[in-house]
Formats: structure tokens, sequence, C-alpha cells
């Protein structure tokens, strides 16, 4: 018993004698509105191997574990730190310190900033780089031209589980970011052009509505991932602009580059993904056998995508069209699959309309679950309906008269047949 009480009061004074070394300090470093903190402490003696752990209490009532703050308000701040001190192989507490000043951060600028961050799933995404490198963009709705258009881009480097961009001095506004890995491998399974929060389309993507003052926090975009395998088939084609309406079926225009074109499953999982040259090209090579979509994503226009089935043999020459008029891209030519899509025909009237649009359509098969959505400018889904087309020909209504004037986007879906077109309310 007494060796026992020796050993109980011999571990308590070495304890002891390590937490009479925990002192925390930190130092502050102020630029505007946004503080960087450095610890400047030295960790105790210890006879293992220790990690360190920081929290932060900046003073305006946020905290988090991130080592700076941009603060909403100028002023002046008394931030605290609390540190603590852990054994790395056991995670065991060995001390814990805190301290609040005499580090005192002045804000001498109020900010106007739109900020997040960025992550991708280390378990799915093996090929992402342990320092991922991004380009962010921030893409503006303009009312007056009812465009969305990047009006800013950063360039930002982190981890996988945390990179921050920040968007300085924006104007008010609704905007959309998009991120894309810039330092990613060739191969394998790394992440893809990604919109807040974690879509691959700009129709669907988060929109921020921004006032023109303060910060707006926690535009986070979660990265999708795509992998990229081996096989025989070979898709390639070219996007290319018109200046026709929907119904034209010939690409004849200049070719559109930098466009972003996916390779999907059906089921919308991306494969892979390329970016058009300046001619409007883009291929994809080594695909296994099997049914994919090709999805070509371009602001402004909704996409028709294309379906293709990869045997045995190349599949060359999946092109589209990009209508600058109706604010759409079809495929004009697509291989061996998306024939229904072919050979069906769709018409919207009266269009401008002043509540109730006609559908009518023909097909060469009965176009089952048919389905019909209407999305505003800015991508939103205002009205979505399943549709009767069990016949090979007919017609239907859409009352819209709840939805207030302005242009619409309408997307009817049934099987292997995807028209877009756009609508014009006037009440």
């Amino acid at each position: 018993m007494k060796s026992l009480i020796v050993t109980i009061v011999t571990f308590f004074i070495a304890q002891s004698a390590i937490f009479a070394q925990c002192s925390v300090s930190f130092t502050a470093s102020v630029s505007g509105a946004t503080a960087t903190f450095t610890v400047t402490s030295t960790p105790p003696t210890y006879s293992g191997l220790l990690n360190a752990d920081n929290f932060w209490y900046y003073g305006d009532g946020n905290s988090n574990s991130v080592n700076y703050h941009t603060y909403a308000v100028a002023g002046t701040y008394y931030p605290q730190l609390v540190r603590t001190w852990r054994d790395s192989m056991t995670n065991a507490v060995i001390c814990v310190d805190s301290v609040s000043g005499p580090a005192v951060v002045t804000t001498t600028t109020a900010p106007k900033q739109i900020t997040g961050f960025i992550s991708v799933d280390t378990t799915t995404g093996t090929g992402n780089p342990t320092s991922p490198a991004y380009k962010v963009w921030l893409i503006q709705y303009d009312a007056s031209t009812q465009d969305l258009s990047a009006v800013d881009s950063v360039s930002v480097t982190g981890s996988r589980s945390y990179t921050a961009y920040t968007f300085n001095n924006p104007a008010a506004g609704s905007y959309r970011v998009k991120a894309a890995l810039t330092n990613g491998p060739t191969s394998g399974t790394a992440a893809v052009p990604t919109y807040d929060n974690d879509s691959l389309y700009w129709y669907n993507a988060v929109i921020i509505t921004y006032s023109g003052t303060g910060v707006s926090t926690g535009n986070n975009i979660i990265m999708q991932q795509g992998t990229v395998t081996s096989g025989p088939g070979f898709v390639a084609g070219n996007v290319t602009s018109g200046a026709n309406k929907s119904t034209q079926t010939t690409g004849n225009g200049a070719g559109v580059g930098n466009i972003v074109i996916f390779l999907e499953t059906t089921s919308g999982k991306v494969l892979a993904y390329q970016t058009t040259d300046g001619n409007g090209h883009y291929s994809f090579s080594n695909i296994p056998a099997g049914t994919y979509h090709i999805y070509p994503e371009i602001l402004n226009c909704r996409t028709a995508p294309a379906t293709v089935v990869v045997g045995a043999t190349q599949i060359t020459d999946i092109d589209f069209i990009q209508h600058t008029i109706s604010k759409t891209v079809t495929p004009v030519n697509v291989g061996v699959a998306n024939v229904a899509a072919a050979k069906s025909n769709f018409n919207v009237f009266p269009n401008p309309g002043t509540g109730v649009f006609n559908i009518s359509w023909s097909s060469t098969n009965p176009l089952q679950a048919a389905n019909a959505t209407v999305s505003d400018v800015t991508g939103r889904k205002v009205y979505e309906t399943p549709l009767n087309m069990n016949a090979q020909s007919g017609k239907t209504q859409l009352n819209l008269s709840n939805l207030q004037s302005g242009m619409y986007f309408i997307n009817i879906n049934a099987g292997n047949v995807n028209y877009t077109n756009k609508i014009v309310l006037q009440h």
C-alpha cells in the first residue's frame, strides 16, 4: 500500500511540474479588418511526443480553431487563445493554458467580402493533392441583361479539409461561386469543377444574395469527385455557337473554347471532365464499355446531354451547339444512343404568353414518365409537374399565371428525351 501511495504522489508531482510549464502566448497582426494570430509559446518538457490544439475566441462573439479572423465591424477587440497539449500516441491531455491579451486587435476598415472555404472528401478523392490549389470564380447575375458572368477570380491554396477564399469589395447583387482544382492529377480520382455547395451545374448552385455591406460567410464548396478508368472507348466532338433558335440542327458557328465537358454515368455521377480548346474541341479516351452522358456546362445555357453507348468500337464526333438566342445547348449528333430524342418534336406556344402555355409533341414512341420543370433566369426551380405523354402525339397545357412576368426556362424530360427552351411570360 505504501508503494502505491508513493507512486500516486510521484505521478501528481510530475503532472504538477508539467502544468507549471504550461504558458501560452501569441501575437496578432492586422491588415484592414483581418487579424492573423501567431502562437509564440514553447511546449512543456515531456518524456513523450506532444501535439498542440489551438482554439480562438476572437472577441466579437465568434470562435474557431483558425488562426485568422475578419471582423465585420471596425473597432477594438481582445482575442483569447486556449492551447491544449496532448500526448501524440494516446491523445491524453497533458496540460492546458489560456491567455487573453495583451494582444489587442484594432480594425480600421469595415470589410465588404464574400468568403467561404473549399473542401474535398479525403476518403474518395484519393488523387487530390495534400496541398490543393484552386481557382475560384465569383459569378454575378445581371438583371438588366439577364446574363451570368464571372466578375472576379482568386487563386488559393490550403489543405484537403480547409482552403479559405475571399472576394473583396463585391457590389450588391446575386452571385454564385465556383472552384476548380489547378494542381490535380490527370488520371485517377480527383476533384472536378464544382459550384457552391456541391453542384456541378450553374442552374442549381446556391445563390448568394449580397447586400453590398459587411461579410457574407459560409459560402462553402464541397468538391465533387471524378474517376478516370481505362477501357476501349473514345468520345470526341466540338461545341460550336449559332444564332438560330433551338430548331437548329447543325453547328455551323465558331468553336466555343474554355467550356467544361462532363463525362457522366446515366445516374449523373461524374467520371471525368475536359475543357474545350480554342476551337471548341474536346475528347475522352480509355472509356470502359457502357452507357454515358456527355454534358457541356455553360453559364446562362440549359443543356440537353447526349447519351452515348461505348462498346468495343470507338465513338467519335459527339457535337453540341450553343444556341445564343434560346440560351440552350443541344447535341447535333449523338452517336449510337439518344435516338428517341432525335425522333421527337416539341413546340411550346404562344411564346411570349400571358400565363397558359400549350405543349405539343410528336414521337415515334410513347413518352412515358414525362416531367416538366420551369426555372427562372437564376436557375431556381419555380414550377414542376408530371405530364401525360403516353400517346405518340398530343397537346397539354401549363398554367404559369401565378409566376411573375419575365423570362424562364422550360425543361421536359421523358426517358432519353430532354427538351429545353426559353419562354417569356407577359401578364
